[in-house]
Parts: structure tokens; C-alpha cells; sequence
């Protein structure tokens, strides 16, 4: 019989961001000191839009910033092409790359829904059809279960 806790959450906090999801742009290294990022195009409007949506969001439901460990839920839509691939079964299975459009997102609630991306401790990321936007929900993660014991193992 297990007895570690399961996972419990306490606020969430959800929000729509309307508009054309965009990805955060590559890194790549350049010497010992310095790197340079190939910025997607549009990606600071889009990040700006995450966050002015965030500060709504986070006074119309009284959220206080997170200091501890975080989950992630984005969903982003993008409009369907004129010609579908529906035998890909109907999903956006292309560019912009999943990860990406994640660390746009997370990057831009860094110091408004939590101090800093590294508390994302769970992401689940979903690209679909729709209305071009995000839904993008924040939970806080207060207890999580314990690893097992030497005597457990």
C-alpha cells in the first residue's frame, strides 16, 4: 500500500492571451562570454500581451506571486490552414516547436504570477485549431509526494 501524498494544489489562476502565439527565439553561443539569440518575429509584442493579460488576470482573482513550485497548462490555437491535413488527424503538428511557445510563456510570467520560470516544476503544453490565442493556466503545487524510503525499496 502507498501512503505518499498525492500531488495538491491550492490557487489557480486562468487567462486567455488573443493573438497569434509566438515562440521565444534560439540561443547560440558565440565564445566563452557571450551569446546571441535569433529572436522570433513579433516575440516581444507577444510576451508583452502574456503579461498585461497575466496583471489582469492576477487582480481580478486577488492572486498573490508564487515562490514555490509551479504547474503550467497552455493551450495555444492558431488558425487552420486553408488546406488541412487532416490525415495528420487534425492537429498542428508543424512549427512553431512546442517548447518554444512554452518558454515565450513562461519567461513573460516571470515576475508577475511567479518570481522566477525556474519554479515551473510541470508543463503540459497543447497546440490546436482555434481562435488564435492561449489559454494559459498557473497553479500553485503545495505538497508532492515523498520518495520512497531505503525500507520501502
Amino acid at each position: 500500500m502507498n501512503d505518499e501524498p498525492a500531488v495538491v494544489y491550492r490557487q489557480t489562476v486562468a487567462f486567455r492571451v488573443d493573438g497569434q502565439p509566438r515562440p521565444k527565439g534560439s540561443r547560440a553561443p558565440v565564445n566563452a562570454r557571450r551569446t546571441i539569440e535569433s529572436g522570433a518575429k513579433n516575440e516581444r509584442k507577444w510576451a508583452k500581451g502574456v503579461r498585461i493579460a497575466a496583471l489582469v488576470a492576477r487582480s481580478q482573482h486577488k492572486f498573490r506571486m508564487l515562490e514555490g513550485p509551479v504547474r503550467l497548462e497552455l493551450t495555444f490555437y492558431r488558425k487552420a490552414p486553408a488546406k488541412p491535413k487532416w490525415k495528420r488527424n487534425g492537429l498542428p503538428d508543424t512549427t512553431p516547436d512546442w517548447d518554444k511557445l512554452g518558454r515565450s510563456v513562461s519567461d513573460a510570467l516571470s515576475g508577475i504570477l511567479y518570481d522566477d520560470d525556474k519554479r515551473v516544476t510541470t508543463a503540459i503544453v497543447h497546440k490546436r485549431y482555434g481562435e488564435p490565442g492561449a489559454l494559459i493556466k498557473v497553479t500553485e503545487i503545495v505538497e508532492r509526494a515523498k520518495p520512497p524510503t531505503k525500507e520501502a525499496r
